[in-house]
């Protein structure tokens, strides 16, 4: 009796195959449409044929260094050096700072340092062995070559700039002004002139110290040729003598009215002489006064 049921089972299962199967044969293929492929131009890469590295400690010290050759057969070049004391080394004369190249830091040789703002030179640094140069302020303000110890602390305009052409000439601002002395000072002012040792202007327009140790303080045209001579400001004064000093005013102040010369004392009138006793003897009685009588 299982045996029957068995093989029934069997059977059954062969029947439900054989129908599932003939049901596949028959269903109807379905055709899929096409896939549409969109095109997308493909642009060709970039040629780029330099190559980048980076290198630590492999130069015989402890430094990081970023290196660029401009192929693969070329030389490297070390671009940028950071020292194990944290000393940065570039290779350009440019250091653009906050990623605008318009304020930047530019070597402009091996002793000169220049800073730029809005693409306009701002203060340049000149090196030498005995005392560096400090120039601010335009561009044409300038110190002669091979002076040294010179600071020009601004101003200036184009055309119009201030020069330094002795050892250790100070100008403070300003423009149009010349220190040509040694260690000659103008403090600012305009087309003012410090032309001899240790001479000063302070301000004004037009002055010139040209004395030894001369100083005008201000003013206007005015000129000190003496040695340690001094005029405190004004206009249109000189002091040509030695230690000479004029305080302030003008060129044409009202006449000085001092002590009369040797000269004049000689041609004066003498002064007349007192009466004699004869004279009194006989010059008119005094009058009395009025009696309370009368």
């Amino acid at each position: 009796m299982k045996a029957r049921m068995f093989w029934a089972v069997v059977l059954g299962l062969s029947l439900l195959v054989v129908l599932v199967g003939l049901g596949q044969a028959q269903e109807p293929e379905l055709t899929q449409a096409p896939e549409v492929q969109e095109e997308v131009a493909v642009q060709p890469a970039a040629t780029v044929t330099a190559e980048w590295r980076q290198r630590l400690g492999q130069d015989g010290l402890d430094n990081y260094r970023v290196q660029r050759r401009p192929s693969s057969t070329g030389s490297w070049v070390t671009l940028l050096t950071l020292t194990n004391v944290g000393n940065v080394t570039l290779k350009g004369n440019k250091l653009a700072l906050g990623g605008n190249s318009n304020t930047r830091l530019q070597r402009a040789s091996s002793t000169v340092l220049d800073v730029y703002v809005n693409n306009q030179r701002a203060l340049r640094m000149q090196g030498n062995a005995t005392s560096p140069n400090f120039i601010a302020g335009h561009i044409s303000n300038t110190v002669t070559s091979g002076v040294v110890g010179a600071a020009i602390g601004g101003g200036g305009f184009s055309g119009y700039g201030n020069r330094v052409t002795e050892n250790f000439g100070t100008i403070g601002g300003g423009n149009s002004n010349t220190a040509s002395g040694d260690s000659a000072t103008i403090g600012g002012g305009a087309s003012n002139t410090a032309s001899n040792y240790w001479a000063t202007v302070g301000g004004g327009y037009g002055n010139i110290a040209s004395g030894d140790t001369a100083t005008v303080g201000g003013g206007d045209t005015n000129t000190v040729s003496g040695n340690r001579a001094t005029v405190s400001g004004g206009g249109r004064n000189t002091a040509s003598g030695d230690w000479a000093t004029v305080g302030g005013g003008s060129i044409t102040p009202p006449a000085a009215t001092g002590p009369p010369s040797a000269g004049a004392v000689a041609t004066s009138p003498a002064a007349p002489a007192p009466p004699s006793a004869e004279a009194l003897a006989t010059s008119p009685a005094a009058i009395a006064p009025l009696s309370q009588e009368g």
